[in-house]
């Protein structure tokens, strides 16, 4: 708050008693968007007079913030945050007096995370910020402590891993779409598909495409093919993964998953012509020196043992000298 005036005194722009008139026009040219005061010396000015200190801080903690700036980042990094906390407790390891059935080793579009706690921390500090820069708990609907407090009290269990990733979805920041897909990603773990496959979705239909945005829905695009693919629907499978691949050349990302993708769904669906397809897979994968060995490491994964059988069956492996597929499950 900087130095105050001595009791008795008063500033140079004070008409009467405790009424300075200098932040009063500034603020008056700042709702009308014509302010030509130099910011400096407006700031010198309120760090001196309580009235005026008084004054601004009044008026912003009223004034309905625009969704751009500072606010915006702030519940961005507030979502990406959700978003990180939640990706962590889907891959810590759970307690040993209660083994994890759900294996999450084969979502391979999901980078690794750091700790939880890491998040934990991160995003109690930003729902203070929210807090401190509008001056009110809620926001956009969504009541800043309540969001803390799930934070804080986070656990491995699906129902408050959704819910965390709910309140991401809502405060609608950048980020709120790596929570819409993580969300879809959790239900397909619980076995509650059509729910995960409207997540997905989503996503897809996402307005205002920007790269980043793009290559959040080629995510969802893998995912909705494997998904489609477990529900028996090879053609929608493959279409979904054929439009995963385009758009990650569309912002040139690396096109591994959309392609391991394809080879599975057409090995899979055994039509005329679909292992050649598949072979045609692995070879544009291949031709990148450093795949070969992050393919046999996916394919080395507990979840991918139908992709290795189908892989011996048909001789594929062979073909391009891939290790480890003649390996039991």
């Amino acid at each position: 708050r900087g130095r105050r005036w001595p009791p008795g005194e008063r500033c140079s722009f004070m008409s009467e008693p405790d009424h300075c008139q200098f932040v009063e026009s500034y603020l008056g040219r700042f709702e009308s968007g014509t302010s030509d005061f130099e910011h400096d010396s407006v700031s010198d000015h309120v760090k001196l007079c309580s009235t005026c200190y008084d004054r601004m801080s009044s008026f912003f903690r009223v004034l309905e913030v625009p969704e751009t700036g500072y606010l915006q980042e702030t519940l961005d990094d507030l979502t990406l945050s959700i978003y990180n906390l939640a990706k962590a407790l889907m891959r810590q390891e759970p307690p040993e007096d209660s083994p994890s059935k759900t294996n999450h080793d084969n979502v391979i579009f999901v980078t690794q995370p750091e700790d939880a706690q890491q998040y934990v921390a991160q995003g109690v500090e930003i729902t203070e910020d929210v807090q401190d820069f509008t001056g009110k708990d809620e926001f956009r609907g969504e009541s800043m402590d309540r969001v803390r407090n799930l934070i804080e009290n986070s656990r491995r269990e699906i129902d408050l891993i959704l819910s965390l990733l709910d309140r991401g979805i809502e405060l609608a920041g950048r980020y709120s779409w790596d929570c819409h897909n993580l969300k879809g990603i959790l239900l397909v773990s619980d076995d509650r598909l059509d729910d995960a496959a409207r997540e997905f979705r989503a996503v897809i239909a996402a307005p205002k495409v920007d790269a980043y945005l793009r290559s959040v829905q080629v995510h969802a695009m893998n995912n909705l093919s494997f998904l489609c693919s477990q529900q028996g629907q090879s053609d929608d499978a493959i279409r979904w993964a054929q439009k995963s691949c385009a758009f990650a050349e569309e912002v040139d990302m690396d096109t591994f998953s959309s392609r391991f993708g394809l080879m599975f769904f057409h090995l899979r669906r055994q039509h005329e012509g679909d292992i050649d397809r598949a072979a045609e897979q692995i070879g544009i994968i291949l031709q990148d020196a450093n795949s070969r060995s992050a393919f046999e490491r996916c394919l080395g994964l507990e979840s991918n043992a139908e992709v290795r059988r189908m892989l011996a069956e048909t001789g594929l492996d062979k073909r391009f000298g891939l290790v480890g597929c003649d390996q039991k499950p």
